[in-house]
C-alpha cells in the first residue's frame, strides 16, 4: 500500500492514492476496501467497501474490527506504519485465515508436545545419570552393610566427591567402614573379657580352677599324641600350709 502513495504531493487535505491505483489494489489483492485520513484525522477519500471503523481522535487509532462471520478484518495504519503524514483504515479479506489459524495453532501445539518431550528425555537422562544411579549404589553398599555389618565389602563409589551427590556417597560410605570397624573392635574386646572372665579369677587375676583343667586337658592330649608317650606330673600345693 505504501509504493501507491504519491510523495510529490504536497496537498495534506487531499488523498495521496489516486483512485485507479486504489481501484486496482481492491480489485487485485486481499484489500477490499479503505479509508484515507489526514495526519488529524481528516477523511480525505473512501475506496471499495465501505469501513465500520470510524476515526474520531487518537484512541480510535489502537481499535481494530472483526466481522461477526470472521470473513473481514480491519485495522487502521498510523504514520509511524506508513511514514508518511497519513492514516488509513484498511479492510481485508480474512475468510481464508481460518484454515491457517488452525494449522498454525496444530502446528505449534505439535512443536510444544515434541519440546517437551525432548526436554522430559533429557531430565530423564540427567537425574538417571546424576541422581538415580548414585542413590541406587548407595543402596546397594547400605544393603551390604545391613547384611554383613563387621565386613560389609562396600565399593569404592565412582562419582566426584567435591559435588552434593557424590560428597554425601563418600561420607555414606566412610560411616559404613567405621561402624565396621567399630563392630570389630567392640567384638576383640568382648571376646577378651569374656576370655578373662572365665579363665582368670577376678580378685586376684590368677589363672582358675578352669583353665587349669582345660591345660591338663590339652597337655594330656598332647602327650597321647607323642611317641615316646611322654610323661608329666601335677603338683597340687596347699597354700593354706605357708600362712603361719
Amino acid at each position: 500500500m505504501v509504493p501507491l502513495i504519491d510523495d510529490s504531493m504536497r496537498d495534506l487535505l487531499s488523498s495521496p492514492i489516486a483512485a485507479p491505483e486504489a481501484n486496482r489494489l481492491v480489485s487485485t489483492t486481499l484489500v477490499e476496501g479503505l479509508s484515507v485520513y489526514s495526519a488529524h484525522l481528516n477523511l480525505l477519500a473512501n475506496y471499495g467497501e465501505p469501513i465500520i471503523l470510524t476515526l474520531m481522535d487518537q484512541s480510535s487509532l489502537g481499535k481494530t474490527y472483526r466481522s461477526a462471520d470472521g470473513n473481514a478484518y480491519e485495522v487502521v495504519l498510523k504514520p509511524n506504519d506508513l511514514r508518511r503524514p497519513f492514516v488509513i483504515a484498511v479492510r481485508v479479506d480474512s475468510s481464508g485465515i481460518r484454515d491457517l489459524l488452525v494449522a498454525h495453532v496444530r502446528q505449534t501445539i505439535l512443536i510444544m508436545l515434541l519440546l517437551s518431550a525432548f526436554v522430559t528425555v533429557v531430565l530423564m537422562i540427567a537425574l538417571g545419570r546424576w541422581l538415580l544411579e548414585p542413590i541406587l549404589f548407595l543402596r546397594d553398599n547400605l544393603l551390604r552393610a545391613s547384611k554383613n555389618p563387621e565386613n560389609p565389602g562396600v565399593q569404592e563409589s565412582p562419582y566426584d566427591s567435591q559435588d552434593e551427590v557424590g560428597g554425601a556417597i563418600e561420607i555414606a560410605l566412610r560411616l559404613i567402614r567405621q561402624n565396621a570397624e567399630n563392630i570389630t573392635h567392640i567384638k576383640r574386646s568382648a571376646e577378651d573379657q569374656i576370655h578373662r572372665l572365665a579363665y582368670y579369677d577376678s580378685l586376684t587375676g590368677l589363672p582358675n580352677r578352669t583353665l587349669f583343667l582345660q591345660t591338663l586337658s590339652e597337655q594330656t592330649k598332647l602327650r597321647n599324641g607323642e611317641k615316646d608317650r611322654g610323661r608329666f606330673a601335677v603338683i597340687a600345693l596347699d597354700l593354706d600350709h605357708f600362712k603361719d
